[in-house]
């Protein structure tokens, strides 16, 4: 079956409105829906990074993207070996419901 594997480029531009590659990154997800996706546990680590930078606002639309990846079984994360994810999703997850309620 074919996968395309996906990384931080893309992940950063399907979510970031101002970006100069989000409609090519939205047009280009609609082409391959039927198309399973790939990434990795260490991508959406330096996707979060990458948007935590930006302050709270940023980092809590981060993690929510993350928590979709996480829950879309057209999407297949592959695991870092230590499984370092879980404990820090745990927390960014802690974080931006506390700053939400």
């Amino acid at each position: 079956m074919r996968r395309i594997f996906v990384d931080t480029f893309y992940w950063i531009a399907i979510t970031a409105r101002n970006d100069k590659w989000h409609s090519r990154a939205i047009e280009t997800g609609r082409r391959l829906e039927s198309i399973p996706l790939v990434t990795t546990e260490s991508v959406l680590i330096e996707f979060v990074n990458f948007f935590s930078c930006y302050g709270p606002i940023f980092r809590w639309e981060a993690v929510g993207v993350v928590h979709d990846v996480l829950g879309n079984a057209n999407v297949e994360v592959v695991p870092r070996l230590s499984g370092l994810l879980s404990p820090e999703w745990l927390y960014l997850q802690d974080v931006r419901t506390s700053n939400t309620a």
